[in-house]
């Protein structure tokens, strides 16, 4: 799924700028093959054949050190749900009426939440969990215990098994290992 929205001042950025050109040419490709939420895997080798079709010569240590840059700079969140590693871009904003990510956050829940916030350039809504800075009003409604294990351990599992399917059914990872993995 192509992204196709460079986001607003990525020409005059000062995190952006700041990146070597390796970052620079991982960010630009992530930036055209996330979600529309501005999520996608993190693993190494989905980042390889994804972000770049045709090969590349690079080593997969690469790209730990280009996240690394994009992450620093805070050009992307990095987050796991379920030992998966996943990418968030940073200020995404609003693209058509889109209500579901393909990848999970970090609580489970594939919901996209937009959040209304006055900009230079005028008020733009921009998705809830690419902002650094965001704090939820309410919890999410999946993935998160309330505090209650003890006494909600059945419905707990409960949620996690069906969390854990549907991360599996949406994970980017190949037919074969998706087999793999639900098979073992």
């Amino acid at each position: 799924m192509g992204f196709a929205q460079i986001r607003d001042g990525f020409i005059d950025s000062q995190s952006v700028s700041g990146l070597d050109d390796w970052s620079f040419r991982v960010y630009t490709n992530l930036l055209i093959r996330a979600d529309y939420a501005g999520r996608f895997a993190a693993c190494r080798e989905i980042l390889r054949s994804q972000l770049f079709p045709r090969g590349i010569s690079r080593r997969a240590e690469d790209f730990d050190f280009a996240i690394g840059e994009l992450a620093k700079a805070g050009l992307v969140i990095r987050y796991e749900y379920l030992a998966t590693p996943y990418l968030q871009l940073t200020k995404v904003m609003r693209i058509g009426s889109t209500v579901r990510s393909i990848f999970p956050w970090k609580d489970g829940s594939f919901r996209v939440e937009y959040v209304t916030k006055d900009t230079p350039d005028g008020i733009k809504e921009f998705v809830a969990t690419s902002l650094p800075n965001y704090t939820p009003s309410e919890p999410p409604s999946e993935g998160v215990g309330t505090g209650c294990e003890a006494s909600s351990n059945k419905n707990k599992n409960k949620n996690k098994k069906e969390n854990k399917n549907n991360a599996r059914a949406h994970s980017a990872l190949p037919l074969k290992k998706r087999e793999a993995v639900n098979s073992g």
